[in-house]
């Protein structure tokens, strides 16, 4: 909106959104890399219950940072969207107030117009 000092700064929700995508990448290579984690009894003299615990905390952890990458990437889609639909507002406004400058100033010739014959 050109002339009104108004603006719509979509550019802000794309770094946001980039960021949350970053994040999604880092989480989704720590999931993997828990994932790697295979604790074997045997390295610990047969210590089950100990490499059962160890394995059930690992399988907890992978699901949470699966969730939390889960949850980056659909923050990134709401900021593209957000920005998306900012940017139609910015372009309709626009439009908008164009048109409502024109009607305004073809209504100020026919007054002028008026006031000039009187």
């Amino acid at each position: 909106m050109s002339g009104d000092g108004l603006h719509y700064f979509s550019d802000g929700f794309r770094e946001a959104a980039q960021g949350s995508v970053s994040s999604a990448d880092a989480a989704e290579s720590t999931r993997r890399y828990l994932g790697r984690a295979a604790p074997n009894a045997a390295s610990w003299a047969g210590a089950d219950e100990f490499v059962n615990a160890v394995t059930a905390t690992r399988d907890k952890q992978s699901q949470g940072v699966a969730r939390a990458a889960e949850g980056r990437e659909n923050m990134a889609a709401s900021d593209h969207q957000v920005a998306g639909l900012g940017d139609e507002l910015e372009v309709d406004a626009d439009a908008s107030l164009n048109a409502a400058h024109a009607a305004v100033g073809e209504a100020a010739a026919v007054d002028r117009s008026i006031a000039d014959g009187m």
